[in-house]
């Protein structure tokens, strides 16, 4: 389980709050080139899926929030972004061991890990999901 903060304040919890949705988790930062170039298949995904039970959770180990801010409103991402401000050192990053961005897991509706590397294959790991 994840306790997270949103940007704009709100908690989130994972599974609870998410249950019923497969959820795609983009471990993330503004100043990961990696990741920047995952942007467009990420605005992709969530256009074809964004009305379906799915949504896109992305946890930013950025440390700048208005630089964060900033990428968020210019690159138009409409998803939920989640900040704790301690970068490498975020709890959530830190519970699941992640030592390498971008890592994207994709969690079931019934709030169980699917996949831990969900990179390029996405869509047929959140196809199957939303059939489950």
């Amino acid at each position: 389980a994840a306790e997270l903060t949103t940007l704009d304040g709100k908690t989130l919890s994972i599974p609870k709050d998410t249950l019923g949705k497969v959820v795609l988790v983009d471990f993330w930062a503004s100043w990961c080139p990696p990741c920047l170039e995952l942007v467009p298949h990420m605005k992709q995904l969530h256009e074809k899926y964004k009305d379906k039970d799915f949504i896109i959770v992305g946890i930013s180990l950025d440390t700048d929030k208005n630089a964060l801010k900033k990428f968020i409103t210019d690159q138009n991402l409409s998803w939920i972004q989640t900040y704790s401000g301690k970068g490498w050192k975020d709890p959530t990053a830190q519970k699941y061991g992640i030592d390498g961005i971008p890592s994207v897991w994709v969690i079931g509706k019934d709030g169980k890990v699917i996949s831990t590397n969900a990179v390029n294959n996405e869509s047929k790991i959140i196809d199957k999901a939303l059939k489950d």
